[in-house]
C-alpha cells in the first residue's frame, strides 16, 4: 500500500473513568489520535458518559509545531497524569483540575459528583459548592479563578469536602420533584486558599 505512512483515520484510545461513590462511571479522560503530520495524540476529558458530554482538549498533541503522543491517562479525582510517548514513554505530565460530571435526578433521587485534585497529606484538601441555573456568557467574579458559566437561577448547594485520597465530592439527593427540565451546573472549589471555577455540566430534574 502506497502512502505517507500516516493513516487517513482517527481513533480514540487510552480511556479512564472518574467514578462516584457507588462505583458508577461519571466522566472520563481519553486520548485521540489525530491523522496529521507527526501523528500526534490529544488528551481529552468529557463530563458525560452517555454521549452527552462536550469533550475538551486538556493536552494538545501539537504544540509549537512539535507532535506529542499523550496516552494512558491515570485519573484520580481531579489529578490527571498522562504518559508522553516521546522516544519511549517518558516525561509524564500532571494536570490538576476541579470538575463536575453530568447528573440525572429524573428518577427522584441520585447524586451530583465533582472531582478535585487528591491531597493525601490533607494539606490542600478541597471544599466545593455547586451552582445550578441557566447558561450564561462567560464572566468573571473576583477572586474566583476561571470563568463563571451560568446564572445560578436555581441556587447553590451546601458545601462538601472532597475525599483527600480520591478527590471525590458528592451531593446526594432523594425525593427530588420532577421538573422535566435540564439545568446547567458548575462546581466552585476552595483549595489552598484560592477559589476555582470548574467546567459546566448538565443536571436533569
Amino acid at each position: 500500500m502506497a502512502g505517507s505512512g500516516v493513516p487517513s483515520f482517527q481513533f480514540c484510545h487510552s480511556s479512564f473513568a472518574n467514578r462516584d461513590g457507588t462505583g458508577a462511571a461519571r466522566s472520563m479522560g481519553y486520548s485521540e489520535y489525530v491523522a496529521t503530520t507527526g501523528a500526534p495524540s490529544d488528551g481529552y476529558w468529557t463530563e458525560g458518559m452517555s454521549n452527552d458530554g462536550t469533550p475538551s482538549i486538556v493536552l494538545p498533541g501539537t504544540t509549537a509545531g512539535v507532535a506529542t503522543w499523550w496516552a494512558n491517562p491515570a485519573l484520580v479525582g481531579g489529578t490527571w497524569v498522562h504518559a508522553c510517548a516521546r522516544g519511549g514513554y517518558i516525561d509524564p505530565h500532571k494536570t490538576e483540575v476541579t470538575c463536575i460530571a453530568n447528573a440525572d435526578l429524573t428518577s427522584g433521587s441520585g447524586r451530583i459528583a465533582a472531582f478535585a485534585p487528591i491531597s493525601p497529606t490533607l494539606a490542600n484538601i478541597s471544599i466545593s459548592v455547586v451552582a445550578i441555573g441557566t447558561p450564561a456568557p462567560a464572566y468573571q467574579i473576583p477572586p474566583v479563578i476561571g470563568d463563571i458559566l451560568l446564572f445560578p437561577t436555581i441556587g447553590i448547594t451546601d458545601i462538601t469536602f472532597h475525599d483527600a485520597n480520591t478527590g471525590l465530592g458528592e451531593w446526594v439527593f432523594s425525593n427530588v420533584p420532577a421538573l422535566n427540565s435540564v439545568f446547567t451546573t458548575q462546581v466552585i472549589t476552595l483549595r489552598s486558599g484560592a477559589i476555582y471555577a470548574g467546567n459546566a455540566a448538565t443536571l436533569a430534574l
